[in-house]
């Protein structure tokens, strides 16, 4: 008979440790669907040139380059702080870049960067015939069909322009002649 007390005094503990387990999944479990729900993933920002570099308020940008850019528009729509067209990732090495709508209602983003020894070169060369600017290339689909285009300045800086959407070369080259017009070749 002493077997018998101490065989239920072992089932007992074994169905105590048993139930234990199960309420300690039971909380567990709750408390993971009742926890603090992680925040979403961040939505992808709408703007190209959002997407190529840290987007940021313009004078944060600014604060984070070595060199005055050109301005395409008094009111961007967003503007970023780029990688370095070459070179480490300084302040003296970092672009800018500005997404804008330009005259005709489509947006354009202008990107600048000092060249710091680096070469343009290697896109193709398209002949716009701007005396102000003879140093032009095409980049992106074709030469006669260019995604973009992309120059030099006297002042070593290295700019691109692109439409934020599909690419019309009518109209790219007709912003870049308004730019160019407000300086973006100095």
């Amino acid at each position: 008979m002493t077997e018998g007390p101490d065989r239920v005094g072992k089932c007992g503990a074994m169905r105590i440790t048993f139930a234990g387990a199960v309420c300690a999944l039971v909380l567990a479990t709750t408390s993971a669907v009742f926890a603090e729900p992680t925040a979403p993933p961040a939505t992808p920002s709408p703007y190209l040139v959002a997407r190529q570099g840290i987007e940021t308020p313009e004078r944060d940008a600014l604060s984070g380059i070595g060199f005055r850019p050109f301005t395409p528009t008094r009111h961007a729509l967003t503007v970023a702080l780029l990688a370095p067209f070459k070179g480490p990732d300084t302040l003296a090495n970092r672009g800018i870049g500005y997404e804008y709508a330009g005259d005709r209602g489509r947006m354009y983003v202008l990107r600048q960067w000092p060249s710091n020894g680096g070469s343009i070169s290697g896109f193709p060369g398209i002949t716009l015939n701007e005396p102000a600017c003879p140093d032009v290339h095409a980049f992106g689909g074709t030469k006669s069909k260019p995604r973009g285009l992309v120059w030099t300045t006297p002042r070593g800086l290295v700019l691109t322009l692109q439409p934020d959407g599909a690419p019309d070369p009518r109209n790219l080259e007709a912003e870049w002649r308004r730019l160019v017009r407000r300086g973006a070749c100095r």
